[in-house]
């Protein structure tokens, strides 16, 4: 069979087609495919790529935040002593009461510890009869009371203490200047006086037992949160070190 010249055209035309789709079919179809995923995948990327962004500002400001309340922590932990052992803790007390600028006679000192304790903020609403002196008592027919204030009590916080006990001698002028003076020795504010019992009130030299609690933190070293964790032991840079 002989395929006339239009036949051959035709033919040619119609193998032209038939690769043509066979080409659109098994080349161009499946790339047009990989780039629509390919965008899909872009896309994709780009979200987690905004997130990790919003992550790490977070992260960011996350750490800002720890840092300052690591040096609210340190400023409020300044008013602490450290960790005390048991005999630096006495030395601390023996070296309040035998400084030459002491008012007060100490004739003998008990110290136990350490103890964990819980200490309480609170705030003053009732201030009546907070300009009496605490050895001001009020005398009620020969019954000697003392004025207390009324007092609103917050969450504590636990922390580790010594308590100590000593018997004194001294004027009412002298114990009330030595009452003072605990407060700030040593830079510190967390020895104070926690009771105070006089033996007779209307003596002109003073007697009777006082005690005292020192309470210690540990304290926080370090700039920032990256220092502490390091200097702890805690977090990726410690764990570095540790393999190295």
């Amino acid at each position: 069979m002989r395929l006339t010249q239009r036949d051959k055209v035709l033919l040619l035309a119609f193998v032209l087609l038939a690769i043509w789709a066979l080409g659109i079919w098994f080349f161009v179809k499946p790339k047009i495919q990989d780039v629509g995923k390919a965008n899909d995948d872009l896309t994709a990327i780009n979200q987690e790529y905004t997130q990790v962004q919003q992550d790490l500002e977070s992260a960011k400001t996350v750490k800002e935040d720890c840092n300052e309340i690591l040096k609210q922590a340190q400023t409020n932990g300044g008013s602490f002593y450290g960790m005390q052992r048991a005999y630096e803790a006495e030395d601390i007390v023996e070296t309040l009461l035998s400084n030459a600028s002491n008012p007060i006679e100490i004739t003998n000192m008990t110290i136990t510890g350490p103890n964990a304790i819980a200490i309480v903020p609170y705030t003053v609403e009732d201030e009546a009869g907070l300009d009496i002196p605490i050895i001001d008592s009020v005398t009620n027919g020969g019954q000697e009371t003392q004025q207390t204030p009324t007092t609103n009590t917050l969450t504590g916080e636990t922390v580790a203490c010594y308590n100590y006990s000593v018997n004194f001698k001294a004027t009412k002028e002298n114990l009330l200047k030595f009452l003072d003076k605990v407060p700030t020795s040593n830079n510190k504010a967390s020895l104070v006086v926690t009771n105070l019992a006089i033996t007779d009130y209307l003596s002109d030299e003073l007697e009777g037992n006082m005690s005292f609690t020192l309470y210690f933190i540990i304290e926080l070293p370090g700039s920032n949160v990256d220092e502490l964790m390091e200097q702890l032991g805690i977090g990726d840079a410690a764990a570095e070190e540790s393999a190295s």
